[in-house]
């Protein structure tokens, strides 16, 4: 059995979604690996939902060109099947899973901690709007295989 935790962020105002996931990924993931060193989760998927790029269908959800993080990567669209994009609130879903419930719980005590919390509030100020938040646990799933 896996124990996750769910993440959901929305990029600070003012920030693109290539800078925002500049940011997570090469500022605020290495924090975090420095501050919570072996307790850090054997998996940190993060999914992003691109707002500045052209879909396939040519339809830009922004008046600005799109950002690249490095000038050789390309930002996926983010394709909505149903729905809109605005009625998304975060810009990335962050999976965090680990192997036992005792490496989970080592984590949350560091994560708990008023230092910690601290510095990863600061961090967060740069690029996340906190007051959007969201981190909880999900419980039992079911996974279908199919073929």
């Amino acid at each position: 059995m896996t124990y996750t935790l769910i993440v959901l962020l929305q990029r600070k105002e003012g920030i693109s979604s290539s800078q925002f996931r500049m940011y997570y990924d090469t500022v605020h993931v290495p924090l975090l690996k420095s501050l919570f060193g072996s307790t850090m989760p054997s998996t940190h998927t993060r999914y992003y939902i691109s707002r500045d790029t052209k879909s396939e269908h040519g339809h830009t959800d922004s008046t600005t060109p799109p950002e690249r993080t490095t000038p050789n990567e390309e930002l996926l669209p983010t394709i909505m099947h149903s729905g809109k994009l605005a009625d998304i609130p975060f810009d990335s879903l962050t999976v965090m899973t680990w192997e036992s419930k005792e490496s989970r719980d080592a984590f949350l005590k560091i994560f708990y901690s008023k230092s910690v919390a601290e510095k990863l509030g600061e961090d967060e100020e740069n690029f996340a709007d906190r007051e959007k938040r969201l981190i909880f646990s999900v419980g039992d799933s079911t996974t279908t295989i199919f073929g």
